[in-house]
């Protein structure tokens, strides 16, 4: 039986999915925001989201759970 051995290197490149849902690093995000005109994302959102439904408060959400 051959056993199949992935290089480290490889592993360490990730997958499409984990790059798609890990989201930009800081220098990506600021050239998205330059680029559609705001400099935070802050700004982006209030220009976004209708103010009516936005709140100021935090959730009141329980703490994270582990995959135990």
């Amino acid at each position: 039986m051959t056993v199949h051995r992935t290089p480290l290197t490889r592993l360490e490149e990730g997958t499409p999915f984990a790059r798609r849902h890990i989201g930009p690093d800081a220098e990506a995000r600021a050239k998205m925001l330059a680029q559609v005109g705001f400099g935070s994302l802050d700004e982006l959102t209030a220009a976004a989201v209708p103010e009516v439904i936005r709140s100021a408060e935090a959730l009141q959400l329980p703490a994270a759970r582990t995959e135990a």
